[in-house]
């Protein structure tokens, strides 16, 4: 028999008090939880300044009523505390970027990729690999996150895979001329612009779609943030493909006959195109048949350009043997030029501004570059190839820099290049396969049209002065007349008609402003005239047939 326990019923009482005033407690009415205070830090003006987007100052006699005073107050220090605690957040970012310091008597330069596998760790030196091929020339590209690449040999090979893990993901040879390959938004598709037309295909090889439209292409540029496949042909025409709605948003002639240079502005995702008289131009699908700019770069033919990684500066290379760093914001004069002794084919900017040169089979990497005309500059590494260079991509978030030749590829470690601390919620090179579909669901949400990319990418903060003006203009669509709800009703005004009450007004007010500044300047437009016509009479001496001219009616 199992033993049994009973419990009696005065043991139950003190049970049953406890419970009972626990029932009968009630909070206080402004009982709020207090949230917690972090630890206060000093921080300084230049912590500060990096992490704000303006200065937030609100004219309080502008705003009419207490409630959007408070408002717009809360707003201001929500925004001050994000920067302060994004500021404040630089302490966790542990992680710096190194560089190569050489010892006394030695330069940068002479350290070779064997020395510098040697004196860092496995997981570094695995980095560095070469891989011989024999379908060359071969294209580069990486994806957003720096983890997964795609080669395009000239020939027709293909073949993308994890270059961290070094897992194949397909590999194949389409039996066609490839131009240039581009990741699209995801590391699961990616465009090839092959002989004829662009073709998509998958991570495992399969042909999703082919795109007859676009035919005749030399290069490809993929807008992430827009959905927008760019490409540039042999025939000069620009086309912009919105990849996830299938369709064309713009396809017009450029001023060239021929398209074989053209990047992406990664700051205002505008096309910037370079021709063979050393002009660069910069298109939008919003604009037609016509560039948002034209910059003389370079005297001669251009043979290389290259954007930062948030489009502030340009780097140009032309037949003149001149390499010239612009700022995109400006463009008044380079910031620097200097020569080279030989032609540069390829130039690759990273995400610390560190610039890489392809000069046939050679690679040089600069570290610093000092502004004003220089001469020549000191070069930090030197790489060499067994055959010609035909591409150059830094890896982002990794000290690395992809380089495609006529006989493969090669790997090579360039200490300090790298942006050592990536943004999780914006590119994860770990992320998850659910991961991935949340940020494919959240991209498309957040897709920003194609009519808004402009040269300035902050014009879209100023206001449309002639779309104001067509609105003001109409008349307000209300049916109620004024008199009718100025009537006095039995009883209290309901909130409606009072709502209605102040919206006519506030049209009416509008109405009235833009009348008198349309009758304003009439009457200048009128004076100007006038004044004109008196300095010609003043100007001109009186002849006989003045008395035949038309008099003006007064």
């Amino acid at each position: 028999m199992e033993d049994t326990i009973k419990i009696d019923k005065d043991d139950t009482k003190p049970f049953k008090k406890k419970f009972n005033k626990f029932e009968k407690f009630t909070p206080k009415r402004n009982f709020q939880r207090k949230p917690l205070k972090l630890q206060s830090l000093d921080l300084e003006e230049h912590q500060i300044k990096k992490y704000q987007r303006g200065n937030a100052t609100i004219n309080k006699n502008k705003i009419r009523t207490g409630f959007f005073k408070n408002k717009l107050f809360k707003q201001e220090k929500k925004f001050q505390y994000a920067v302060e605690q994004s500021a404040r957040a630089e302490i966790l970012l542990n992680e710096d970027s190194g560089y190569l310091m050489a010892d006394d008597g030695e330069e940068t330069t002479e350290y070779t990729q064997d020395d510098i596998k040697q004196h860092v760790d496995i997981a570094s030196a695995s980095k560095s690999f070469k891989l011989n091929l024999d379908f060359g020339s071969y294209s580069v590209n990486y994806t957003r996150n720096g983890r997964h690449l795609v080669l395009g040999g000239k020939k027709g090979h293909l073949a993308a895979f994890d270059w961290i893990s070094k897992k194949l993901y397909c590999e194949f040879n389409v039996m066609e001329e490839i131009m240039d390959v581009k990741w699209l938004h995801l590391e699961t598709m990616f465009a090839v612009a092959q002989k004829k037309w662009v073709h998509f295909y998958d991570n495992k090889g399969t042909e999703i779609h082919c795109v007859k439209k676009m035919n005749d292409v030399n290069q490809l540029e993929f807008l992430p943030y827009h959905f927008l496949l760019a490409s540039g042909s042999d025939n000069g025409w620009l086309k912009w493909l919105d990849v996830s709605i299938g369709e064309m948003v713009a396809q017009f002639p450029s001023l060239d006959d021929k398209i074989t240079l053209m990047r992406q502005n990664p700051g205002n995702a505008t096309i910037s195109v370079g021709s063979a008289k050393g002009i660069v131009s910069f298109w939008s699908p919003a604009v037609h048949r016509k560039p948002l700019a034209r910059i003389l770069c370079h005297v001669a033919p251009m043979t290389a350009m290259a954007f930062n990684s948030d489009g502030s500066k340009l780097a140009t290379a032309g037949m003149d043997k001149l390499v010239k760093l612009w700022d995109t914001r400006s463009f008044k004069e380079p910031l620097t030029q200097y020569k080279t002794k030989s032609i540069v084919h390829n130039i690759a900017l990273s995400q610390r501004n560190v610039m890489a040169l392809a000069i046939g089979d050679k690679c040089e990497i600069f570290r610093t570059i000092s502004t004003g005309n220089v001469q020549s500059i000191d070069s930090y590494l030197k790489h060499s190839e067994s055959s010609p260079i035909s591409s150059l991509q830094y890896v982002p978030y990794e000290d690395i820099l992809g380089i495609g030749t006529k006989n493969g590829f090669s790997s090579i470690l360039v200490p300090g290049c790298g942006e050592p601390n990536f943004d999780a919620l914006e590119q994860n090179p770990f992320r998850t396969k659910q991961q991935r579909r949340e940020h494919e669901v959240k991209a498309l949400l957040e897709k920003i049209p194609a009519d808004l990319i402009t040269l300035d990418a902050t014009q879209i903060v100023n206001v449309d002065i002639e779309h104001l003006e067509e609105k003001l203009n109409k008349k307000p669509e209300v049916q109620i007349p004024i008199s009718k709800l100025n009537e006095k009703k039995k009883g209290k005004r309901s909130g409606v008609d009072m709502a209605k009450i102040k919206q006519l007004q506030k049209a009416e007010e509008k109405q009235h402003l833009l009348k008198a500044a349309k009758q304003e300047e009439f009457i200048e437009v009128k004076k100007q005239k006038k004044m004109k016509k008196k300095a010609d009479t003043d100007d001109s001496d009186s002849n006989v047939l003045d008395r035949f001219r038309k008099k003006s009616k007064k």
